[in-house]
């Protein structure tokens, strides 16, 4: 019944974790791609925003996810908020092309990551 939104949520936060590893790479390097890492940056701000959807009540069995998702919403939601405004901040950085801002950005996105896996999911 909720296969599709857990393989959605769960290729969304694979595809989080892989792409803002090579934002990361990609701001340590001495001449920065700024049109490339704009659209990475629109690309982790725009999944980030959509796991807001894909945690519908009910979708724990058969998932890595924890039941304090559910029991503890107002907490999970709050962290994934912060973790989009990090992505959005990573975004913005990139038009402005400001690389101290947007690493920035991605390590309020990352940390909150790390964060929410520790408390809202059963295995890392």
């Amino acid at each position: 019944m909720f296969e599709e939104a857990i393989s959605q949520r769960q290729s969304t936060f694979g595809l989080i974790e892989h792409d803002a590893k090579d934002m990361g790479k990609a701001l340590k390097a001495k001449e920065v791609n700024w049109d490339r890492l704009e659209l990475a940056a629109k690309k982790l701000h725009e999944a980030s925003t959509r796991l807001d959807s894909l945690f519908p009540e009910g979708s724990l069995e058969g998932s890595k996810a924890k039941d304090k998702v559910w029991d503890d919403n107002v907490k999970f939601e709050r962290l994934l908020n912060e973790m989009d405004d990090g992505f959005e901040l990573l975004y913005q950085a990139t038009l402005e092309k400001d690389k101290s801002l947007a690493q920035q950005g991605l390590k309020q996105a990352q940390s909150t990551c790390k964060a929410c896996h520790r408390q809202y999911r059963s295995r890392w």
